[in-house]
């Protein structure tokens, strides 16, 4: 018998997960869990969304270990740290995990650099050595032995090899593919005939004249590609801020350059294309201080400067125009890991600037980049969010218009600044109804943004910046205001507005028929009628089952078993195809009977005298 000391064990349970393997701007990281620690070894960019994706919790994250002090292994430190903050109601953070980086000689001097930006977190550092194609069409349908008996295929093995997704020859000599033997379920249906509609109405437009908000603009004139369109934190489906206009012949700007930008240029254009992207980019703009809006900055700077020495070209500093704290945010990752930039304050263009002239190396620097891209203005503008918060002006000698609003609350200076633009991408952080938090938090609602673009008579409109608690589609329901819509009106109705998704690229000369992509989009489920679950106490009821219900309740980790009560709104598949009340539901009731009767149920029509 083993003695009793050896049967204790420190550790019951123990398993590694790897992530970030497939991204060649971070290095993999190793998450070993050893029963209730959590260990994780390097933290490149990205890695909020591998342990979202993941489902492993930030906060229960206290020691961490880089193998080299790197943006590869610590970009994504700040962000990650950040996030286990909690935020009070009052939106200061509170209850921070301690939490310890071990690391090689230079790691403390890699802390101070973001300590400037990010500090509401308790954080040691410990250096070790040192004494301190059509998506939808793609998917196939289930396997029907029904509609493959009528297609005349016969049982045997025959039938066996359609089903494994191999086309056979019926004794007629007729070929019989897979995909006819195929049938699709509803909701599936509903979105390939959105999407055929929608090519329908886009190949319309495309016959018809350009307009004239798009005369003389052709296909290589300027292409917006939206790499990050979730606020605060990423998303499953969203990453945090970033733009990337892509200007062809004339280099390229970046937008804001939150965590994990170069993972998602990579994601969007291919490994080498995103590097040939990066060395070609003229300006970087930083809209404001929150770490969402720059934390991708530094390694890419530093990823830019090791593609110029591969490929032996001269090292250039790279303009950079943000708020004044970035540069010293800057200076201290180019003392870390030497970093070259020029930077100009956003402040500059502002009619409160600095009364201290910036460098001329770096007055010429914007000239340049300017001149570059083929720009008559390349101008920040002051915008109504945190202390010096900015949106940005652009406008080509070729004639088109592209603003950015930065995060603000509706402000004159974003309807002044994008008077008659070709193009408005702006915040729309909260749905209507969270009108308070957007106020408290500084930030737009849908209806507030649409307003500012009616306003400023905007040609087109790109809502982005979406809160995490609209993970896929945002609530797309304005109220009357925005360009004529009507109350309760879909944004299709306002008809110069699209939602912006990660990875999406807008040619300008696409934007006429670019609204007609909403309905596709507005995928959120046409095929069914909303449903309402009331919970009072330990009672539960449900206004409507369409078909789907179930999905939803899993999604929200909601449980059937204690839903006793339904109240369909009229009698439809739309309301009851997901749980076979007016009249006519003893008649619904019978119809699905016939293969669903293990339950008891008791149905109950309004109106009736029974």
């Amino acid at each position: 018998m083993a003695p009793k000391h050896a049967q204790k064990k420190a550790h019951y349970s123990s398993h590694l997960q790897v992530f970030n393997v497939d991204n060649s701007t971070a290095s993999p990281s190793v998450l070993l869990v050893l029963d209730s620690k959590r260990y994780l070894v390097n933290a490149g960019e990205g890695i909020q969304r591998h342990f979202i994706e993941y489902k492993q919790k930030m906060r229960q994250i206290t020691s961490v270990l880089a193998t080299r002090v790197s943006t590869d292994t610590l970009a994504g430190l700040p962000g990650m740290l950040l996030s286990q903050v909690s935020v009070g109601s009052d939106g200061t953070g509170s209850d921070a995990v301690k939490s310890s980086v071990y690391g090689p000689e230079g790691l403390s001097q890699y802390v101070r650099a973001f300590r400037n930006y990010a500090s509401s977190f308790q954080l040691e550092q410990h250096e070790i050595g040192c004494k301190t194609k059509n998506p939808l069409a793609s998917i196939p349908g289930k396997f029907n032995p029904k509609k493959a008996a009528q297609l005349g295929v016969p049982r045997g093995p025959m039938l066996g090899e359609l089903q494994r997704g191999i086309a056979v020859t019926i004794p007629n000599g007729k070929v019989i593919q897979p995909h006819e033997a195929e049938v699709h379920d509803s909701k599936r249906a509903a979105l390939l005939q959105m999407l055929q509609d929608y090519q329908a109405a886009k190949a319309q437009v495309q016959q018809q004249p350009a307009p004239q908000q798009l005369q003389g603009i052709g296909r290589r004139a300027a292409e917006l590609t939206l790499l990050g369109t979730c606020s605060a934190c990423p998303s499953n489906h969203r990453n945090v801020s970033a733009y990337y206009l892509d200007l062809f012949d004339k280099g390229g700007l970046l937008m804001d350059c939150g965590e994990d930008t170069m993972g998602q240029l990579e994601r969007r254009f291919g490994r080498q294309q995103a590097a040939q992207r990066i060395l070609g980019l003229n300006a970087i703009w930083v809209s404001h201080m929150h770490a969402d809006h720059h934390g991708g900055l530094y390694p890419l700077l530093l990823r830019r400067q090791q593609l110029q020495q591969q490929q032996q070209q001269p090292q250039q500093p790279l303009l950079i125009m943000g708020p004044w704290p970035l540069f010293r945010v800057l200076s201290n990752y180019g003392d870390a890991l030497g970093l070259q930039f020029r930077f100009l304050p956003n402040t500059y263009f502002c009619a409160a600037r600095s009364p201290h002239e910036p460098p001329a190396a770096a007055l010429a620097a914007y000239k340049a980049a300017r001149e570059a891209a083929g720009l008559s203005v390349l101008e920040p503008f002051p915008v109504q969010h945190v202390a010096h918060s900015t949106g940005l002006r652009l406008e080509s000698k070729d004639g088109w218009k592209v603003v950015f609003s930065g995060d603000t609350r509706p402000c004159q200076a974003v309807i002044d600044a994008a008077r008659g633009a070709t193009l408005l991408v702006h915040e729309a952080t909260f749905e209507d109804e969270l009108q308070d938090e957007a106020i408290a938090k500084k930030h737009s609602t849908t209806a507030e943004a649409l307003c500012v673009a009616a306003a400023a008579g905007a040609y087109r409109t790109v809502l982005t910046h979406f809160s995490t608690r609209y993970p896929k589609i945002p609530i797309m329901k304005p109220p009357a205001a925005a360009d004529g819509a009507a109350a309760g009106s879909d944004l299709a109705a306002v008809g110069s507005v699209v939602v912006g998704f990660d990875l999406m690229s807008i040619n300008l000369a696409d934007l006429a028929w670019l609204p007609k992509a909403l309905p596709v989009l507005n995928v959120d489920n046409s095929t069914a009628s909303p449903s309402v679950l009331l919970v009072l106490d330990s009672k539960r009821y449900l206004f409507n089952a369409g078909e789907g219900i179930q999905r939803h309740f899993i999604e929200y980790k909601q449980s059937l078993k204690q839903i006793t009560s339904v109240m369909a709104t009229r009698v439809s598949t739309d309301t009851l195809a997901g749980l076979p009340g007016p009249e006519g539901l003893s008649q619904y009731k019978r119809t699905f009977g016939d293969y669903a009767s293990s339950f008891e149920l008791v149905e109950h029509e309004l109106g009736r005298s029974a």
